[in-house]
């Protein structure tokens, strides 16, 4: 099950009028710091995603690896077509193939990963976001697909609220905030 934040924005208004109706309750003394309370959290969480959004994205950073540590022609596993929020290994995010120069990428891209099994990619280039939508439920096939296979690498953000206080998309079933904290591991055949 997914959950998206994004559809709790048409009630924040409502919200926002109880808060002040129970704010105007508090004694006049006491007010200021009870919004200062209520505003904080929001407040140093804005801060952090702002400063996390301003950043380079992990995806970014793992092409660019990619790009520099893996051969040209090298055969790469992706879990599913080049979309938005994959690795940019290719021009065309877009999630469907336009059959020109815009599909074209230095890697042989292999997005059918029930084909691995025939014939292995060398590398497997994945976003967490996709490996969950895929093997949430499965984890023992996974674990199959990646037998034989070794974690070169993880890029992944985090938005650091407070000194000590981090958020990161690892275990988070919020949809809307697995595109904020992508976690891209980079797998390498073994022989």
């Amino acid at each position: 099950r997914e959950l998206f934040i994004r559809y709790l924005l048409p009630i924040l208004p409502v919200l926002a009028v109880l808060a002040a109706l129970g704010v105007r309750r508090v004694p006049g003394k006491w007010r200021w710091a009870v919004i200062v309370i209520l505003l904080a959290g929001p407040a140093l969480r804005s801060r952090a995603y702002v400063s996390l959004m301003s950043g380079e994205d992990p995806r970014d950073v793992a092409a660019r690896w990619c790009f520099e540590h893996l051969p040209a022609g090298d055969s790469v596993g992706e879990l599913g077509y080049t979309w938005f929020d994959s690795v940019p290994l290719r021009v065309n995010n877009s999630g469907h193939p336009r059959g020109d120069r815009l599909d074209e990428s230095r890697f042989k891209l292999r997005d059918d990963w029930h084909a691995w099994a025939d014939d292995p990619p060398q590398w497997l280039v994945i976003n967490d976001t996709h490996r969950l939508a895929e093997f949430a439920d499965q984890p023992a096939k996974w674990g199959e697909l990646t037998a034989g296979y070794r974690l070169v690498r993880t890029f992944e953000a985090h938005a650091t609220i407070l000194p000590g206080w981090t958020e990161t998309g690892r275990g988070s079933r919020q949809h809307d905030w697995l595109y904020l904290f992508p976690v891209i591991e980079v797998w390498q055949k073994q022989e």
